[in-house]
């Protein structure tokens, strides 16, 4: 009887403390500066391309997104990255 009260208030402190750290983060994020979560976006960014992954590339252009000068549009650039990801890599997955 006595082990499974220590079992329980073990798993609540464990809880509780999850819920803290899940709270103090989520905390942290929100009151991150804009330039701090626009280096986040192109830091994901970045290593979705060095892993040839496509939504991590695209989740910081917008869906609406059409170039000015060259008229290239989100879509245009999606095809663009997969021709890149299938076709111009060395031998350890590095563009070339």
């Amino acid at each position: 009887m006595y082990a499974g009260g220590v079992i329980k208030k073990t798993l609540l402190l464990l809880g509780a403390l999850l819920a803290l750290w899940l709270g103090g983060r989520a905390l942290y994020v929100a009151l991150a500066s804009p330039q701090k979560k626009i280096r986040w976006r192109l830091e994901e960014m970045v290593e979705g391309f060095n892993e040839t992954r496509m939504r991590p590339v695209l989740g910081g252009i917008a869906a609406d997104f059409v170039d000015r000068t060259s008229e290239i549009t989100r879509e245009d650039l999606q095809r663009t990255l997969a021709w890149m990801f299938l076709n111009e890599t060395g031998e350890q997955g590095e563009f070339l």
